[in-house]
């Protein structure tokens, strides 16, 4: 264990579980943008049905 410096392991954990957060965070957004890209989508629907009506 002397023979390993003290923050060497931390560290690597801490930048992996940063990427991690990272990759989710970009996942959610990305989900949300869909979620937002549909509801447009289905708005822009209703609006031109009415209109058509």
């Amino acid at each position: 264990m002397s023979d390993r410096p003290r923050g060497a392991s931390p560290k690597r954990e801490s930048g992996r579980a940063g990427l991690r957060r990272s990759r989710v965070k970009e996942v959610w957004i990305r989900k949300k943008l869909d979620i937002n890209l549909i509801k447009v989508n289905t708005i822009d629907k209703v609006v031109k049905g009415k209109q058509t009506s």
